[in-house]
């Protein structure tokens, strides 16, 4: 009797013990919690993972902006918050709160993992009112740890379609320090998610793919790493509008000149160079919006056959008109005994009644007329130049789109 009552008591201050801990651990100031919990806590040390195994950390992050994706210097800006969680069992603690958020300055006094983007070109953290960071603390030892982040990230771009192209861009995260049999990364469900107000202005965002890698360098050793690509389809309105219709009215410009009689010199002279100089505008125009690449794009096929089919039109003018003035002093040899006389008729077009030139049947020495034979050229002129194009716009778009689709 005298030992189950000894037991009852034993039992009884036990209980009201760990009751008494409990309400103090509710009612703990702030400095006492965590000089407990961070009492043996060395930041410089990595905690041990399961049976002593690698720390695992968990990683995900949310898109809050995609923009300047510049081929120029082949990168891109994205704005995001990168979220990655860990366990370390140094940090549990039995009686507290479900969950403890700290501010930033605590992240300096525990370990955090060393994680890094190797295709980061410049980074900034945000600090307006305060640094734009979160750490939490779970009971069983779990740390999850925010931070907002504006990064510009290279992104190696191919261009043979451009601007009918997609590209695909990445962010690559590794840790800098520790190899893989020291800590390995693991994607966070979800492991990225997209801002529902994103918007793209010249891209549309098609696919996202997420992998775990693990990356190897001769000297230092294996890394871990995560990559997140990002499947980017460039929109083609903007450069039809701004390239493609203009240059194509351009081209059509050209062809007027075969609609215009041979003899009228200046007109046909001044539309062939206007759209050969606004051509070549715009292919310069063309050429700065992009990088200087050692392969043709399409856009370059597109402008280089625009120059070629408005040149081409004002040499076929200086072909029929070189014709039309041959038969002309051909003709002026035969009525004229005088070489002197000839180059003066033949400098001032002979003109009838009404004003128009006098037309000339005869026939030079070999048989040819050869102004008809430029008239000729200039009607055929009409059809052949835009069937020509034509064809190439058959060949031309067909190829791009089925590159566009794959």
């Amino acid at each position: 009797m005298l030992l189950r009552a000894l037991v009852f008591v034993v039992l009884l201050v036990c209980s009201l013990c760990a009751l008494s801990n409990v309400v103090r651990a509710k009612h703990i100031a702030p400095k006492e919690f965590l000089e407990d919990l961070l009492q043996g806590m060395d930041a410089r040390i990595r905690p041990q993972g399961e049976d002593d195994g690698p720390v695992i950390v968990h990683v995900n992050f949310h898109v809050i902006s995609f923009s300047s994706i510049s081929e120029i210097s082949m990168d891109f800006k994205t704005d995001i918050y990168f979220r990655e969680s860990w366990k370390d069992p140094r940090l549990i603690y039995a009686d507290g709160p479900p969950s403890i958020t700290f501010t930033s300055r605590f992240a300096d006094q525990i370990w955090t993992p060393d994680l890094y983007f190797p295709n980061e070109k410049e980074a900034k953290f945000h600090g307006v009112t305060m640094p734009n960071r979160l750490l939490k603390l779970f009971p069983n030892g779990t740390v999850m740890f925010s931070t907002r982040l504006t990064l510009v990230l290279s992104c190696p771009m191919e261009l043979e379609s451009f601007p009918m192209d997609t590209q695909t861009c990445a962010i690559k995260i590794e840790s800098y320090a520790y190899e893989t049999h020291e800590l390995q990364l693991a994607w966070q469900d979800p492991p990225v998610e997209i801002d529902d107000e994103l918007e793209l202005p010249q891209f549309e965002l098609m696919e996202i793919n997420n992998v775990t890698c693990q990356k190897q360098y001769k000297t230092t050793g294996s890394f871990p790493c995560l990559k997140a690509t990002f499947t980017l389809h460039r929109h083609f309105g903007f450069f039809l509008l701004q390239t493609y219709i203009p240059s194509t009215l351009i081209i059509i410009l050209s062809w007027v000149s075969f609609w215009i009689n041979i003899d009228a010199v200046p007109a046909r002279i001044a539309l062939g160079v206007t759209t050969v100089l606004t051509m070549t505008t715009q292919l310069s125009g063309s050429k700065n919006s992009v990088p200087k690449v050692s392969y043709p794009k399409a856009i370059d096929i597109w402008m280089s056959m625009g120059m070629l089919f408005v040149f081409a039109a004002l040499l076929e003018y200086a072909f029929v008109n070189a014709l039309s003035r041959k038969h002309a002093k051909r003709d002026i040899y035969k009525k004229t005994d005088n070489l002197q006389d000839a180059t003066e008729v033949a400098e001032y077009p002979q003109t009838g009644m009404d004003g128009s030139q006098k037309e000339d049947d005869y026939k030079s020495r070999n048989g040819i007329n050869y102004r008809q034979l430029a008239r000729n050229i200039d009607k055929t002129s009409r059809y052949a130049f835009p069937s020509v194009f034509f064809i190439f716009n058959v060949v031309y778009w067909p190829i791009y789109a089925v590159k566009r689709i794959q």
